[in-house]
């Protein structure tokens, strides 16, 4: 069997639970609710790739690009650098909402299947020529539901066949199971290859964060729950 390829998700300690980081070929599900921490994960994961001189694409759904950068940029690295070179662009699929987008790469004026895939096809394609990639959507949730249901499923299918199974990309889809019509989330499971579930509750004067990896390609799953933590670095997992 041909060894799985991974992409580092830049956070050691869940790397060492992955066996090396998120599977290439297929995109992984990180199911959580709002507060658990999706955002720096994404965050971490897209700066490992451009440390290691990966195309990244990050769909921004939740939040315009301009408030990514900065959060990018509140670890310590200029984004603009990495979108003069190639190898960091953003779609936003945010602003349509409220007006318009002074973005490259935007959804105008109505979110539907032909508008969101043409856009999303016109950046990856300018990431084509690098040989690895690794690509963002913040969030499925909200994406979604924009969609016709058949346009959102053929949405998926169409992300599966173009940008995952055709190439290296390691893709990471968040979403927040609750806040998903059960038939959507249930499809969104079936195109993706792997579920990291995150989880956090309440404790006197703390916040107690925990993630669990419940499926991952040709990977045995790690069923208990291990405790992480959020601090100006990022995501801290004990390894």
């Amino acid at each position: 069997m041909v060894p799985l390829e991974k992409a580092k998700t830049g956070i050691k300690g869940l790397d060492n639970i992955l066996k090396g980081g998120l599977p290439r070929n297929a995109a992984t599900v990180m199911e959580g609710p709002p507060g658990a921490g999706k955002s720096v994960f994404a965050q971490q994961f897209i700066l490992e790739g451009l440390k290691n001189g990966e195309g990244c694409m990050y769909i921004c759904v939740d939040d315009p690009p301009e408030l990514v950068r900065r959060r990018i940029r509140d670890f310590g690295w200029e984004p603009q650098k990495y979108e003069e070179d190639g190898l960091l662009v953003f779609v936003d699929c945010f602003s349509w909402r409220i007006g318009g987008s002074g973005e490259k790469n935007a959804v105008l004026n109505e979110m539907n299947y032909d508008r969101l895939t043409d856009v999303i096809r016109t950046a990856y394609d300018s990431l084509k020529e690098v040989k690895e990639q690794r690509s963002i959507v913040d969030s499925m949730t909200t994406l979604l539901p924009q969609l016709e249901l058949q346009e959102a499923l053929r949405f998926l299918s169409w992300m599966k066949a173009r940008f995952i199974n055709l190439s290296k990309n390691a893709s990471l889809w968040f979403t927040h199971k609750a806040s998903l019509d059960p038939q959507l989330y249930s499809i969104l499971l079936d195109n993706a290859g792997g579920i990291i579930e995150l989880r956090f509750k309440e404790e006197p004067e703390t916040l107690l964060r925990e993630l669990r990896v419940t499926a991952m390609p040709f990977e045995v799953p790690t069923p208990r729950w291990i405790p992480y933590s959020i601090d100006k670095k990022g995501i801290r997992i004990p390894h």
